[in-house]
């Protein structure tokens, strides 16, 4: 370019920059609409769409991400998040101390929220994928397995002791047997008529009981699969006298809904309170844990014996009970596992075809097993029991009925 040239094109350059330039438009702020939203908008889609989560359920996980997600990234748009912005997010979690469980519990939450965006194509790929989940200190497994054993006797002993028909607590004993199978509390509570196999002796567990502000209702099982359980002769008596009860009741139906909340059918539930409605969690919880204050109060003899947090059995811990005692019979792990419902979907078509004289086999020991626990433990704690009862504890041998809890209280 000769100087000429170039002295022309600065002249052009300079005279366009002179002329006015029409205002540019402003850039649409597309963030926080229905093509673009952020993430704390798709919780909300989230929450208002899963048909089959709780009030209880939806308020934990609102409460997780709007407390320790959203005041990070909670009005980015949701297509933008990246993997490092979610573990710069869990490191600074992890600096406020927030404590181990909560920091699990909103891991999992969070990616259950975009595992929900990814599938409903609000974005390609959940970031989560790529990341590792905090690891879990669960103290309260580890206290459950401390004391397994003493768990185990005390359950054996309960057993015994409100299977008596004029035990004040008799009334819940198919209830607690339904329990000591093992079952998830969701999936006691949803046991029907129509899953107990009167032919078999075996139970078909599912479906399991949900609560939402509209009333309970039953959906698929937590795995999403059913499994078949081979119960025991006193199992099998326990649950046989709960349908016949349920029947002269006249038990309502309940509704049996599909994952979008579509009903299939209805059912008569095996277990409902006086008034007809479904238990709650609540009150599977305050009828199992007065169970366990009243037997230790008849056990030693103290009329106001409150149990301590070792002495404490959790209903969840009915399940490792179950796992225990069928393991020290020596049933193989599989076995263990398809009666507990234990699945990964990789595994379910083996688990499906378990034999079924493996399974008679297995009601069988299991409940040799358990009977010969409950015999011993009944006598032994029955005999000590008599025992305080002669001889109460000096300061409480005026007032020993007085304080005892009943299934009223």
């Amino acid at each position: 370019m000769t100087p000429t040239e170039a002295l022309d094109k600065k002249t052009t350059l300079i005279a366009k920059i002179a002329q006015p330039q029409a205002p540019a438009k402003p850039r649409r702020k597309t963030i926080g609409t229905a093509q673009n939203p952020t993430l704390a908008q798709v919780m909300e889609k989230w929450l208002a769409h899963d048909k089959h989560l709780g009030e209880t359920s939806r308020g934990k996980y609102r409460r997780n991400l709007e407390n320790h997600i959203f005041p990070y990234i909670g009005k980015l748009p949701i297509r933008k998040i990246k993997k490092e912005q979610i573990q710069i997010t869990f490191d600074r979690l992890e600096a406020k101390e927030i404590g181990n469980s909560a920091e699990w519990h909103t891991w999992k939450t969070l990616k259950t929220l975009l595992n929900y965006a990814e599938k409903n194509d609000i974005i390609k790929t959940n970031p989560m994928k790529a990341l590792d989940a905090p690891t879990r200190e669960n103290h309260i497994a580890v206290l459950d397995n401390t004391f397994i054993d003493a768990h185990t006797t005390t359950v054996m002993g309960i057993i015994a002791w409100i299977r008596e028909d004029e035990n004040l607590w008799h009334r819940y004993y198919p209830l607690v047997m339904a329990m000591n199978l093992g079952l998830r509390r969701a999936e006691v509570l949803g046991l029907t008529r129509e899953v107990l196999d009167i032919t078999e002796h075996k139970l078909t567990v599912s479906a399991q009981l949900k609560l939402r502000s509209g009333g309970a209702f039953l959906t698929e099982t937590k795995t999403g699969h059913s499994r078949a359980i081979p119960l025991p002769h006193e199992h099998y008596v326990a649950l046989h006298d709960a349908y016949e009860i349920s029947e002269k009741q006249n038990a309502p139906k309940i509704n049996l809904e599909d994952s979008k909340g579509n009903i299939i059918t209805r059912l008569h539930l095996l277990f409902t309170r006086e008034d007809k409605k479904s238990y709650t969690y609540n009150d599977l919880r305050k009828i199992w844990d007065s169970i366990q204050v009243a037997y230790a109060r008849h056990i030693s003899g103290d009329p106001e014996k409150e149990l301590s947090k070792e002495e404490h059995i959790r209903l969840h811990g009915n399940r490792h009970i179950a796992a225990s005692i069928l393991a020290n019979q020596n049933i193989s792990l599989q076995m263990i596992q398809a009666i507990l419902g234990h699945l990964t979907p990789a595994m379910t078509a083996h688990y499906s075809h378990v034999m079924n004289s493996a399974m008679k086999k297995t009601a069988k020991i299991w409940g040799e097993a358990t009977e010969d626990e409950t015999r011993v433990v009944g006598a032994v704690y029955g005999e000590l029991a008599k025992a305080n009862a002669l001889y109460p504890p000096a300061d409480s041998a005026d007032d020993s009925e007085s304080h005892q809890p009943t299934p009223e209280d």
